[in-house]
């Protein structure tokens, strides 16, 4: 990575939005399909996933020497992927799942499974994350400014999004 690439910095200044603004709509999803209580499980899923992923950054030499840019599009790719597939099955995403865990077991394998699929992305995005701020030569104050600048961005666009469809109710404007 050559010092200051501005690809760099604006890519990870997207994946830093991204992230943010996946984790609330994670959080969305699961309070209306799932039940209210349960979307701060969504936390524990992107925490979950940042650990495998920096684990798998630790023990796995050839994912730190890899080709530095196909690697990361290679990540980034997988990461839209993920965030697909998950949000596509947590809308199939059967909600009395929680209360049938007590009658039958078999019911902790889906959600195990749904477990997995909402923290993919963040496996993926700690792996691509991981690997820019592993880059030899690369100024990291600068790279981690960008990345904390992003996910603000990210919270601010998903508080918008949510402070607009507390106001509108019915496709109705209520500010008076």
């Amino acid at each position: 990575m050559r010092k200051g690439s501005i690809n760099t910095y604006a890519g990870l200044f997207l994946i830093s939005v991204s992230t943010l603004l996946l984790e609330l709509m994670q959080m969305r999803i699961l309070s209306i399909v799932v039940f209210p209580g349960l979307v701060y499980i969504v936390i524990t899923f992107a925490l979950l996933g940042f650990g495998i992923s920096g684990a798998l950054l630790a023990v796995s030499s050839a994912l730190r020497k890899a080709t530095y840019h196909p690697f990361l599009f290679k990540l980034c790719l997988l990461y839209s992927l993920s965030i697909f597939v998950g949000v596509f099955h947590a809308g199939r995403f059967p909600a009395a799942t929680f209360f049938h865990l007590l009658r039958q077991p078999v019911y902790l394998f889906v959600l195990l499974a749904n477990g997995i699929l909402f923290a993919a992305p963040f496996i993926f995005v700690g792996l691509c994350l991981g690997r820019i701020l592993m880059e030899p030569g690369a100024r990291i104050n600068a790279l981690y400014c960008v990345n904390l600048v992003g996910s603000g961005v990210g919270c601010a666009c998903g508080d918008h999004g949510q402070a607009t469809q507390r106001r509108t109710v019915g496709g109705t404007d209520r500010r008076g």
